[in-house]
């Protein structure tokens, strides 16, 4: 998948959740590059699999994740009971 079209995937996921452009694109952003949004795009394909709800702090908390990671920055405490 092009970068385009795997952001407008994300995008589309994204909005049939929250109708919440602010919250869309900051999501988008904060994943960065294509393997982030892939990764974004995997997660909610399989809480959908396993019938778990995404929230928004789900998104948030994997977005600032996957952020850190790529820029090579310890990740933040409060990932480490997950």
């Amino acid at each position: 998948m092009s970068s385009d079209s795997l952001a407008s995937e994300l995008e589309r996921r994204l909005r049939a959740l929250w109708d919440d452009d602010e919250f869309v694109r900051s999501c988008i952003a904060e994943c960065k590059n294509d393997r982030n949004i892939s990764r974004m795009i995997g997660f909610m394909e399989r809480a959908e699999e396993c019938g778990d709800t995404v929230t928004s702090d789900d998104m948030c908390l994997l977005a600032l994740v996957l952020r850190k990671e790529s820029d090579g920055e310890p990740l933040p405490s409060e990932v480490d009971h997950y």
